[in-house]
């Protein structure tokens, strides 16, 4: 008995101490997975309220960063200087590559004017996160302190590349540094390389650029470096400086994309190309609704143009750089049909920037084989640029007004 009995108490003991380590174990992962629930739990609000993750995980080495780096951000007293900087090395004994913890480290030694102590913490940062849109900003305006232009721009690309906040923020900056030779070279290079963000950009700099000569340097150098300017750029730079007067300037940018193409007289004549995005200096058609034009490959290339009951308008236009003196206007239209009224379409010359008309030169009726038109008039001294406009009036019944032209020149 005292053997089954010790047999019994050994069983029962090991049984005990098996239960006993089970439950130890069990405790153990209980505890872990309470311990790993608090960090996650700490990660999630971190970023959102680093005061009640800090509850759930006093030493979560996230919060404390992120703490660390609102604090100084929102204050800069010496109190918060000294709260920021004890949060962030905490933190930053934690986990060394905390990012909100160096950058909030690199912000204190910053303000206390310690500037190589900052810009050794705020490379770290940068090395430890290319995503960290502050530390970019930081590291741009040091390169600019130091006069660093190419390492100014190399922290706009990877900022650029890699936050969503950056185009709102650094466009407009770097719009503004576009007035002058000095940028034009540095960035024409890093535009060259076609970054992602190279279109955006140039698009932006040509609706709200204002040096419109530094405008058309940098597309130009870009070009020549073997960088893409889309055409949309092209025509949006040179809408702008028509629209302000500047036509040189507008030519210039557009020859430089173009060349060999005549600036005196029309170009495209004959209609044998559409742009997709056409410059001022292109064959311009209209979108409006009821008031079409379309080049078409027939008569050796004609534009096709409709218009119907209360559409009239501008079908087509174009801008030209006549000199002073007499010119003439010619060209061929075909089936023209005046749609129940008496006016018909014309080719209308009028003096960029203002109203006054050169010529209004009527289409002349015509059947498929062709009607030759031509008009005589002269360009005065101060009209440096003319539009040559086609005129379709409204149809005043159910049939359009329509027709086709081709072959017009200005000579």
């Amino acid at each position: 008995m005292a053997g089954s009995s010790g047999a019994g108490s050994s069983g029962a003991g090991f049984m005990g101490r098996g239960l006993i380590a089970r439950v130890l174990l069990l405790a153990g992962l209980a505890a872990l997975l309470v311990f790993a629930a608090r960090v996650t739990a700490g990660n999630v609000f971190a970023g959102r309220d680093p005061d009640f993750a800090l509850r759930l995980s006093p030493g979560n080495a996230r919060a404390l960063g992120e703490k660390a780096r609102k604090r100084i951000q929102t204050e800069q007293s010496p109190a918060a200087r000294a709260e920021a900087m004890a949060l962030a090395a905490r933190a930053l004994a934690r986990d060394p590559g905390n990012v909100d913890a160096v950058v909030a480290a690199g912000l204190v030694k910053d303000l206390a004017r310690r500037p190589a102590e900052a810009a050794r913490l705020m490379r770290y940062s940068g090395k430890l996160s290319r995503r960290d849109f502050a530390t970019r900003i930081w590291l741009i305006e040091d390169a600019v302190r130091r006069n660093d232009v190419e390492g100014a721009l190399h922290h706009y690309d990877v900022a650029l590349r890699t936050s969503r906040l950056a185009p709102s923020v650094l466009f407009p900056v770097l719009v503004q540094a576009v007035t002058g030779d000095d940028m034009i070279a540095p960035l024409s290079t890093t535009l060259a390389r076609r970054p992602v963000w190279s279109y955006q950009f140039m698009q932006q700099l040509a609706q709200t650029g204002t040096d419109y000569r530094a405008m058309a340097a940098l597309y130009e150098a870009v070009r020549r470096k073997g960088g893409l300017v889309p055409e949309p750029t092209i025509a949006a730079a040179t809408a702008r400086m028509v629209e302000a007067g500047a036509f040189g300037q507008a030519w210039s940018l557009y020859a430089g994309f173009n060349p060999g193409t005549p600036r005196a007289g029309v170009r495209n004549g004959d209609f044998a190309r559409t742009e997709e995005a056409p410059t001022p200096f292109d064959w311009n058609l209209s979108q409006l609704p009821g008031l079409a034009a379309e080049p078409l490959g027939d008569n050796g290339g004609t534009l096709r143009f409709e218009a119907t009951s209360g559409a009239g308008g501008v079908a087509a236009r174009q801008l030209l750089l006549l000199a002073p003196g007499a010119h003439e206007l010619s060209g061929t239209a075909y089936d023209v049909v005046l749609g129940g009224g008496g006016v018909s379409p014309s080719f209308r010359l009028v003096c960029a920037g203002g109203a006054r008309v050169l010529s209004d030169a009527p289409l002349p009726s015509a059947a498929s084989t062709g009607a030759a038109f031509r008009a005589r008039f002269s360009v005065p001294s101060g009209c440096p640029a003319q539009w040559l406009e086609l005129h379709v009036p409204s149809a005043e019944g159910p049939t359009p007004v329509s027709g086709s032209v081709g072959r017009v020149a200005v000579r």
